[in-house]
């Protein structure tokens, strides 16, 4: 088990590394394969995406390669995307159900499951937050956004939780993956 302040540092490297990549242009997944769309099996560099773009689950891939994180051995076509994140999450019980009224510490992963090719779930990052105040926290992630086509970026928290059609009462994010579940 790693120890706090090995998370903190490593939760600030990947941070940081995720603020060089903000602007960059979401990509959305069609349900074609395009190869390594999500950055699973290498990170690449800045050029290369910059020309192909990036999703939610190609973000976070490029921090966890950043931070050195070991990715899982898998074959799958699928791998690095938030369907594939969800079932590697599940298996290793790291699944966390989320609840917006709780403190998480920066760094903790918000995620809304894979459903279909139009509800592909999303994976957001806890940029800043202050305690007992986390929907006006900050949250840095790769989204789609209709008057902009789409970016990396940096969001308030209660307003991805809350977007027009996006969950419900309940919010759009499901479950919260601890920063020592994700980055180590």
């Amino acid at each position: 088990m790693p120890t706090k302040k090995q998370i903190q540092e490593r939760v600030s490297k990947a941070l940081k590394y995720g603020e060089t990549l903000i602007g960059l242009e979401y990509k959305w997944w069609t349900g074609q394969d395009r190869d390594d769309f999500h950055y699973y099996d290498k990170p690449q560099d800045i050029t290369f995406i910059r020309k192909n773009g990036i999703a939610c689950g190609g973000f976070v891939n490029l921090l966890m390669h950043k931070v050195g994180v070991e990715m899982p051995k898998n074959k799958s076509k699928h791998r690095g995307g938030t369907g594939f994140w969800y079932r590697q999450f599940k298996k290793n019980k790291k699944l966390r159900d989320f609840d917006y009224r709780k403190d998480y510490p920066l760094g903790t992963m918000l995620f809304r499951k894979y459903r279909n090719v139009e509800d592909q779930g999303h994976i957001a990052i806890l940029h800043s937050a202050s305690p007992g105040k986390l929907l006006y926290g900050k949250l840095i992630h790769a989204y789609a956004d209709n008057s902009e086509g789409g970016k990396v970026g940096i969001t308030i928290f209660g307003y991805s939780h809350f977007w027009e059609g996006g969950g419900g009462d309940e919010g759009y994010y499901e479950y919260a993956i601890l920063p020592e579940d994700w980055l180590f």
